[in-house]
């Protein structure tokens, strides 16, 4: 028996957990409002998540989007004309990243 099968591997000592178990952040979409010229791009890409009201105003329906839309959330981030729109992963009790 070698040293390394008498001491176990050292990535594997301690707490280990899987990727089920293990804390992991989620994706919250932040708006600078300041920027937002409410060109309501981001609706047309993903009205579920993104509205823009009769007064020009940019309104999320989902601030932490689930995983299936992350895809198209990435999209309307990219293409927003005046980069108003960022994707931040937070931790999950909701603190800053």
């Amino acid at each position: 028996m070698t040293t390394r099968q008498k001491t176990g591997t050292p990535a594997l000592m301690g707490n280990v957990e899987t990727c089920s178990t293990a804390a992991v952040g989620r994706m919250k979409i932040v708006v600078d409002y300041d920027e937002c010229e409410a060109n309501a791009v981001c609706v047309g890409i993903l009205p579920e998540v993104f509205e823009v009201d009769d007064d020009d105003n940019l309104h999320l329906h989902e601030e932490y989007p689930a995983d299936d839309k992350l895809d198209k959330v990435r999209e309307a981030v990219d293409s927003c004309p005046k980069r108003a729109l960022a994707l931040k992963e937070v931790p999950v009790d909701g603190g800053a990243a």
